[in-house]
């Protein structure tokens, strides 16, 4: 398998985790992306390379708080910020895309500008979420 982070082939061949998110949290309560934002344009993308499963058992604790992007796992956790990510490989992989699996062959994983209106109510707004309509939209 190989890995094209915005076109730039990454050394490993094999990944215990490939991640590819435009927002900070999945599944509830993973914080795999601590430094991501919807409105940048950019995913957040992290890649762990093969590693043994009692390594990933000891990461897990710290990838479902965030912490894993905090320096001290560099030479496991590789962190980008991109606009497409494209994954080779001789047979499918298996994808999750919102909570469900895929079997998928080389996928190519890019950012849609603003292709999601979404309606928030008043009460559960936020500054750092919720985006002004531009004037030509109102």
């Amino acid at each position: 398998m190989k890995i094209k982070v915005d076109g730039e082939e990454q050394k490993e061949d094999c990944y215990s985790f490939v991640v590819c998110a435009n927002a900070k949290y999945y599944g509830g309560s993973y914080c795999a992306a601590p430094f991501a934002d919807l409105q940048d344009g950019l995913m957040d993308v992290i890649l762990i390379p093969k590693v043994s499963r009692p390594k990933i058992l000891q990461l897990m604790n710290i990838y479902q708080k965030g912490q894993h992007l905090d320096g001290t796992h560099d030479d496991i956790v590789h962190y980008f910020k991109a606009q497409k990510v494209g994954i080779q490989s001789d047979h499918e992989i298996q994808v999750c895309l919102e909570g469900e699996g895929y079997a998928m062959q080389n996928p190519l994983i890019q950012i849609a500008d603003q292709k999601i209106p979404l309606l928030v109510p008043k009460k559960y707004t936020h500054k750092n979420i919720l985006v002004e309509p531009k004037e030509e939209e109102k």
